[in-house]
């Protein structure tokens, strides 16, 4: 089992808007970017909220599929890229996955 990874969309407005993924394996990244690719994809993956899983082109979210209180898994914001690796620290997460350029990288901590 790996550990959870955050996901992060800039948006226009230079925010970015995160979610957790609890359950990554070794091909989540090859499905978020194959799958969650372009833009608005990747905005509507993140909208979901906390994620239990992704497997191909669907998504399992905690609230939606789970049943689990929508509060508890709700879109956090981050307004920079400093608040954003604060974010990603605090929530004890080792791996970032930022949309940029249509595909998801992932980002230094």
């Amino acid at each position: 089992m790996h550990n959870p990874i955050l996901l992060a969309v800039k948006l226009s407005s230079r925010h970015f808007m995160t979610c957790k993924l609890f359950h990554p394996d070794q091909h989540t990244l090859s499905h978020l970017n194959r799958w969650h690719s372009p833009l608005h994809k990747a905005i509507f993956l993140v909208e979901l909220g906390n994620l239990h899983s992704v497997a191909g082109p669907k998504a399992t979210a905690m609230h939606r599929d789970w049943g689990e209180n929508r509060m508890d898994h709700q879109v956090k914001f981050a307004r920079s890229q400093r608040e954003l690796l604060s974010l990603a620290r605090s929530a004890k997460i080792s791996t970032l996955y930022c949309f940029d350029n249509n595909c998801w990288p992932t980002q230094p901590l």
